[in-house]
C-alpha cells in the first residue's frame, strides 16, 4: 500500500500537460499516430539553431538504462528547459508485478515530449507464460475521450531471463471508426496500426562494478492511413518507419563505451475535399541521430574522477511542397565527474561538462530555414550537482552557461533537473 501510495503521488507530480519535440523514444512499441500529430506539420520553423545543443546537454547517462532494465519498478523525471515557454519532458515509470506463476502484470506510464514530438502514454499489459521462454500479451491505453483508445497484442520471446524481444500489433484509436465524438474519421481499408519488433537484453553486474552491459534494438512501421476531418474539410495520409539500436559495454570496472543510433521517416499530407483555410501539402520528415561516448572510471590523482568523452551527430531533411531544407549537427562533448560528499556507497559528485555545437542549415526559407545560421559554432558549459542516494537513486540539478555570451546578460544558456528512484 505505501509503494502505491508512493507511486499515485509521483505520477501526479510528474503529470505535466506536454509541450508541443527529436528526442529519444524509450518506448517504441508504445508509440503511434496521435492527434497531436496530425495537428502542424513539422519544419525548421518551430526549432532554432541551439536546440540539438539542449537535447544532448539534458541526455540522461546511458549507466541510467542500464539501472532500468535492470529493475522492476522505478520511475525518472526529467525537465529541461528549451526556451522561454517550453520545457523538453523525459518521465517514466514502471511497473512489474508477477501475479501467479503463469500471469504477470506491468504498468508503464511515459513522457516524451519536445519541440517535434509530443507523448504522454499510461499502458496496461497482461502477460500469459505458457512457458518460460514464450509469453502472449494483451495491452492497452485507455483514454477519457474513447476515440483516443489504443489496444495491441504482442508475443514476447525470451531466448535468456536477461533478453527479451516482442513483436507487437497495435491498433490505434479502435473506437474512432464506429463511434466518433467529433466530424473525422479513419477511410478504410487505410486504417492505422504500428508494427515491428523490440528487443532488450543486459547482463549482470561486471565484478567491482555497479554497472553491467545492455543492447536494445527496435524497428516500427506505422501503416497508411486516410484520415478524413469533414469540418476542416481534408484527408489527412500518412504513414511512418523508424529503427533505433542502443548499446552499453563494461569493458572493465573502469572503462566502458555507449552507442546509440535512431532513425525515423514520416510522410504526411493534406488532400482539400473543398474550399478550406488549412494548410495544404505534402511532407517528408528524416531524421538521423547519432552518439557514442567512452566513459573512463576511478583516475586522476586519488583514482577518484570519471571521466567521459563522446561524439554526436543529427540530421533532419524536410521535403516538402513549399520547400525543401535540412539541419546538420555535429557535437562533440566532454564531462569530468568529482567526488563530494557522501560515504562511498552514497558519494555525490560535482559534474563539469564542455559541450560545442556545428550547426548546419540549408534550404527554402519555405519550411523556416535560415541561412545565416549556416555554420554557427554554439559552445556551452554545463555544470551540475549530483546527489546520491545508494542503490535506490539520483538526482541531479543541472545549469548551463553560453560560452558564445558569457559575461553578458545572455549567459544563461538553460537549466534542467532528473530524477532517478527505484523501489
Amino acid at each position: 500500500m505505501c509503494f502505491i501510495l508512493q507511486l499515485i503521488l509521483l505520477l501526479f507530480l510528474s503529470a505535466t500537460v506536454p509541450t508541443n519535440g527529436l528526442g529519444w523514444e524509450n518506448y517504441p512499441e508504445f508509440q503511434s499516430l496521435t492527434e497531436t500529430e496530425e495537428a502542424s506539420f513539422e519544419g525548421a520553423s518551430l526549432l532554432n539553431s541551439e536546440y540539438t545543443s539542449d537535447l544532448f546537454s539534458y541526455r540522461k547517462p546511458s549507466s541510467w538504462e542500464y539501472l532500468w532494465l535492470t529493475h522492476s519498478k522505478g520511475l525518472e523525471m526529467s525537465f529541461g528547459s528549451l526556451n522561454t515557454i517550453r520545457f523538453l519532458m523525459e518521465n517514466r515509470v514502471k511497473v512489474q508485478l508477477p501475479l501467479t506463476d503463469l500471469f504477470e502484470f506491468r504498468f508503464s506510464y511515459f513522457d516524451e515530449s519536445n519541440l517535434e514530438r509530443q507523448g504522454l502514454h499510461l499502458i496496461g499489459e497482461l502477460i500469459f507464460w505458457p512457458w518460460s521462454m514464450f509469453g502472449i500479451v494483451l495491452y492497452g491505453e485507455p483514454s477519457f475521450r474513447k476515440p483516443n483508445d489504443d489496444t495491441g497484442i504482442a508475443l514476447l520471446l525470451r531466448p535468456n531471463e536477461r533478453h527479451e524481444i516482442r513483436l507487437f500489433n497495435t491498433f490505434i484509436d479502435v473506437t474512432r471508426l464506429k463511434y466518433p465524438d467529433s466530424p473525422d474519421r479513419f477511410i478504410e481499408p487505410d486504417l492505422p496500426y504500428a508494427r515491428g519488433l523490440v528487443g532488450r537484453a543486459w547482463s549482470l553486474p561486471l565484478k567491482g562494478s555497479s554497472f553491467g552491459n545492455f543492447f536494445e534494438y527496435a524497428i516500427r512501421h506505422e501503416t497508411p492511413t486516410s484520415w478524413q476531418f469533414l469540418d476542416k474539410n481534408y484527408i489527412y495520409h500518412y504513414w511512418k518507419w523508424f529503427a533505433s539500436a542502443y548499446g552499453r559495454y563494461q569493458f572493465s570496472r573502469n572503462i566502458s563505451a555507449a552507442l546509440r543510433f535512431q532513425f525515423d521517416r514520416k510522410h504526411e499530407s493534406k488532400e482539400p475535399l473543398s474550399p478550406t483555410t488549412a494548410t495544404m501539402g505534402s511532407w517528408y520528415t528524416s531524421r538521423i541521430t547519432l552518439f557514442t561516448e567512452e566513459t573512463f572510471f576511478e583516475i586522476g590523482p586519488k583514482m577518484d574522477w570519471d571521466v567521459t568523452f563522446g561524439l554526436g551527430y543529427v540530421m533532419r531533411t524536410w521535403d516538402t511542397s513549399q520547400g525543401s531544407g535540412g539541419y546538420n549537427d555535429l557535437l562533440p562533448y566532454f564531462r569530468w565527474a568529482i567526488p563530494a560528499w557522501g560515504i562511498p556507497e552514497k558519494k555525490d559528485h560535482w559534474i563539469l561538462g564542455y559541450l560545442m555545437t556545428r550547426h548546419g542549415e540549408n534550404g527554402s526559407s519555405a519550411v523556416g530555414i535560415n541561412q545565416r545560421n549556416d555554420g554557427r559554432i554554439e559552445q556551452r558549459l554545463n555544470i551540475s550537482y549530483e546527489f546520491s542516494f545508494g542503490k535506490q537513486g539520483i538526482l541531479t540539478i543541472f545549469g548551463s552557461a553560453d560560452l558564445d555570451e558569457f559575461g553578458t546578460r545572455n549567459s544563461w544558456s538553460g537549466g534542467c533537473g532528473q530524477l532517478q528512484l527505484f523501489f
